[in-house]
């Protein structure tokens, strides 16, 4: 198994300590006081290598109902066996586990539960394969390959490469708005104009209503401006050759007083060793597939004491956004249960008139989202069954603020998911780029990315601040509302 690298809880994270040899170094010293675990080599089941899935370039287009739609992170099988060639060292000790059993079980536990989430060839959502699929005749009866922890690390990289460099999040005909502006009463908002251009609406009265109209004033954006705002719902008033008369929907909004979000924020810097040693277990994990089960059974305090502070604050996170939005059991349960969905901001007509929305069941449906991927258990990643209840619960129908508490709900909830595809994804790239580099020093190399770290936990502050906002609000409108 993956040597366990332990820094000192008061390391500094000084630069000095970090590049090149002298922080190697300072891992090495560290590891000398800690007392070293005996290892030996254990032969894992042979499968393709992720660096050869990558090369791979034979795989199929997305369905057509989820193209052009927001998606998460694909679907994916946190206890893929591994290939020969990057067998780990491993603890002499068998634990009373017999010889050749341990890889197997996890395997029919992960296609269980791949079969029992409904990942199918209508779903569009199976494994890639190696080479493109023969038509079906009458006698093929072949089972569908079950998708494997790297095939889809591999469609998460290309999705994240795909939204790296798309330029124009927004439709045209779209509304947008600053996102510093968002918290004023009533600021302005753009519709956008094709890919370079955005049409200014002003605020005006019209009968006890704030509504807004468009004016002769434009302005330009790149694709670095376009961060700088937020689609923003409308709902059309009048339309006519020379003037477009449209309501701001605020309230259907989340607006997140920036005030409690940088002092949220704030409040969390003090978690960032903890965070460090959770991502290096994850890393670790990535690693070798054993590593987490294995800190469990030994009683590792070192790494478990930290995993466990990010877990505790994770949690309080998520039961205090799950009582603040009060949603049918159905839509908790399979929040709670798949990993990834679709938003399909293309409705028909009469979905949007005749349905209410699956979360607050108001008359007011603008997108349609699928939920599916591998259900895992929350502790060591395993896969695991989805919950029974949960089977057939996948596809809502939502409100615009509905969707996105589910995508704020969905980023909590899956917080250790999210944070491992992140360094499957890490140490994927390592291994392309070198396939002989040593897990250690991959691991090392890591750690001692401050960048990398510093962003992915940035983005979970952000989320666990984004909860503190929408309690803050919903007090807000209730001391309003008596």
């Amino acid at each position: 198994m993956l040597d366990k690298i332990k820094e000192p809880k008061e390391r500094k994270r000084d630069k000095d300590k970090i590049k090149g040899s002298s922080y190697r170094n300072q891992i090495g010293n560290a590891k000398e006081d800690v007392p070293k675990r005996e290892q030996t080599k254990r032969a894992v089941k042979g499968k393709m290598s992720l660096t050869d899935i990558i090369k791979d370039g034979d795989e199929p287009e997305e369905p057509p109902e989820f193209q052009d739609s927001e998606d998460s992170d694909p679907a994916w099988t946190p206890a893929a066996s591994v290939d020969d060639e990057d067998m780990l060292p491993m603890k002499k000790k068998s634990r009373g586990r017999p010889g050749g059993t341990k890889n197997k079980k996890p395997r029919n536990l992960i296609a269980a539960a791949a079969q029992g989430a409904g990942i199918n060839d209508s779903d569009g959502l199976g494994v890639y394969p190696e080479h493109p699929m023969p038509k079906k005749t009458k006698t093929s009866h072949k089972a569908k390959p079950v998708p494997t922890l790297e095939d889809n690390i591999v469609a998460s990289m290309q999705n994240s490469f795909s939204a790296v460099n798309d330029d124009n999040p927004f439709k045209t005909g779209e509304f947008v708005a600053i996102r510093g502006e968002v918290c004023n009463d009533w600021p302005a908002i753009w519709r956008v104009d094709g890919k370079t251009l955005l049409q200014k609406y002003e605020p005006f009265e019209h009968e006890g209503t704030t509504l807004y109209r468009n004016i002769s004033t434009y302005t330009s954006w790149t694709a670095e401006s376009k961060k700088q705002y937020i689609s923003v719902p409308v709902k059309y008033k009048s339309q006519s050759q020379l003037e477009t008369v449209v309501e701001f929907l605020k309230d259907e909004m989340t607006i997140l007083d920036p005030k409690i979000q940088e002092q949220c924020m704030k409040q969390c810097e003090s978690y960032q060793d903890n965070f460090e040693v959770y991502i290096q277990t994850l890393i670790s994990q990535a690693l070798d597939s054993n590593f987490l089960m294995e800190i469990f059974q030994e009683k590792d305090e070192y790494f478990l004491s930290n995993v466990q502070t990010i877990d505790d604050i994770t949690e309080r996170k998520k039961q205090k956004l799950l009582q603040l939005v009060q949603w049918p059991a159905s839509l908790q349960g399979a929040v709670c249960t798949w990993p990834c969905f679709n938003v399909l901001r293309e409705i028909g007509p009469g979905d949007a008139q005749t349905r209410t929305c699956a979360a607050c069941e108001r008359h007011n449906v603008a997108v349609r989202v699928i939920m599916y991927g591998q259900p895992y258990n929350a502790t060591t990643l395993e896969g695991c069954q989805p919950d029974p209840n949960a089977i057939n619960d996948k596809d809502f129908f939502m409100c615009r603020i509905c969707v996105n508490r589910v995508e704020l709900a969905s980023k909590v909830i899956h917080q250790k998911y999210l944070m491992y595809i992140e360094c499957a994804k890490r140490v994927s790239e390592k291994r392309t780029s070198d396939p002989t580099k040593d897990t250690t020093c991959i691991l090392n190399e890591l750690l001692a990315d401050e960048n990398w770290l510093n962003q992915l936990f940035l983005e979970v502050r952000t989320f666990w601040s984004e909860i503190e906002c929408l309690e803050h609000s919903f007090n807000v409108k209730n001391l309003s509302a008596q």
